[in-house]
């Protein structure tokens, strides 16, 4: 049978699997089975006592299916998540529950709900757990292991559920909840599944309560004391030195007033309404402030993808992450440039004072890199590209001709060697 064939049932049984989760427990399906294997067995009431139990779970299994709570309406909730968090970071969310109804609600559990990551069924057919030919032939024919190892790969938060939650008619309960971030990304927050249990644990019943958001994870941090950080540290700290990647420049800024025109007063400063009014030429006068400026590129692309480029990616990205929160604690102003996915450059310029870096962080948590060459990749950066700015590059690998066009434009480059390594690979899967 074909990788398709097995990556269509593996979709409907994980859509099934977690459905059945919200309808009855591991206790439930026990007494079920029992209830079943008796009562086939002990048919002959005449041979065995087996009857007994098959009553005795029966009985267990109606009392709990008509004294389980149907109506859950006048339940609503609101979330609140941090506006980004980390990866390797454990963290908080706010969970607030609204009860309106006429009775009071208590031994509940709050099951959040998140888009589940599944992988394209191109990737499923191209891309092979790291090893698989190492595993027996009917293994490596069902696919189950190279399933369950991109469900892994795809995995970027955990959010246990909540448990034992009460809330009192017309009123409110404010709970604090743990989400787990694992790898950077996006994930789409869809709401909670209100569940409660029957008198005997059997079933479930469960509403489900929309809050829809975004949650935003954001590359596990290098280490602030790394080599590379400490190199960035000593070149920003160099002024007016032609080895400084940054340049110091004059903003405009606020309007202070009017003044009188003295000579060599540019024409674009004078105030033609004040000349007007009382004859004599004034100027407006503005103050000004210097700003550190330097740009920083993505190399994110690769001509030959490899095994380890998923990995290499992921670290240079930590890296790039926070040498940008190393230029934002020191007042830079960041001009940021990267390939998109319909293949051109892209600029984001991020400053502390218009406190837009959460957004250039938000790019950072949707990159991806794309299979092009280093010659495309020059040809199109030379177009926006500073050639008097001194800039610092994280790319993926040193291509020869990537190293030629930094040598000639004064840029730095960062490749994964230089980096080291920050995030951890995805194991093969081991069921035993």
């Amino acid at each position: 049978m074909s990788a398709e064939f097995f990556y269509n049932i593996y979709g409907r049984f994980s859509k099934r699997g977690n459905n059945l989760r919200l309808k009855i427990t591991p206790f439930g399906i026990i007494v079920f089975s029992v209830c079943i294997i008796s009562g086939l067995a002990g048919i002959n009431i005449l041979s065995s006592g087996l009857y007994r139990i098959f009553a005795l779970t029966l009985s267990l299994i109606l009392i709990s299916r008509l004294t389980r709570i149907k109506d859950f309406s006048g339940i609503s909730v609101s979330v609140f998540f941090d506006r980004q968090y980390n990866a390797g970071e454990n963290s908080k969310y706010s969970v607030t529950i609204i009860n309106q109804s006429a009775r009071d609600l208590f031994d509940l559990e709050l099951i959040p709900e998140v888009e589940r990551p599944v992988p394209s069924i191109e990737d499923f057919i191209s891309k092979k757990e790291p090893g698989e030919e190492k595993r027996n032939l009917w293994d490596r024919n069902i696919y189950y292991f190279r399933w369950a190892w991109h469900i892994i790969k795809l995995h970027k938060a955990d959010l246990p559920s909540i448990r034992n939650v009460c809330v009192k008619h017309n009123s409110f309960t404010e709970l604090d909840a743990e989400i787990i971030p694992v790898k950077r990304g996006m994930i789409s927050f869809k709401g909670l599944y209100l569940t409660k249990k029957d008198i005997f644990g059997l079933y479930t019943t469960s509403a489900f309560l929309p809050a829809e958001n975004r949650i935003v994870i954001l590359p596990k941090p290098a280490d602030r004391n790394s080599k590379l950080i400490n190199q960035l540290s000593d070149v920003a700290d160099r002024k007016n030195r032609s080895d400084s990647f940054y340049l110091i420049k004059h903003k405009t800024g606020d309007f202070i007033g009017l003044r009188e025109y003295a000579p060599g007063d540019p024409m674009r400063n004078i105030h033609w309404k004040t000349w007007a009014r009382t004859g004599k030429p004034a100027v407006v006068e503005k103050g000004f402030e210097k700003i550190k400026e330097c740009t920083v590129l993505l190399g994110n692309f690769i001509q030959n993808d490899k095994e380890d480029t998923e990995l290499n990616f992921e670290n240079i990205l930590s890296y790039l992450y926070s040498s940008l929160k190393f230029f934002e604690d020191n007042g830079f102003e960041v001009t940021f440039l990267y390939l998109s996915p319909t293949g051109d450059i892209r600029r984001f310029t991020a400053e502390k004072e218009t406190g837009n870096f959460h957004k250039l962080y938000n790019i950072l948590a949707e990159l991806e890199y794309y299979s092009i060459t280093s010659s495309i990749f020059t040809s199109k950066l030379k177009r926006e590209l500073n050639q008097f700015s001194r800039s610092v590059m994280f790319c993926l690998e040193n291509e020869p001709e990537l190293v030629r066009f930094a040598g000639g434009r004064k840029i730095t480059l960062y490749s994964p060697a230089e980096c080291g390594e920050v995030n951890q690979k995805v194991p093969e899967v081991n069921l035993s």
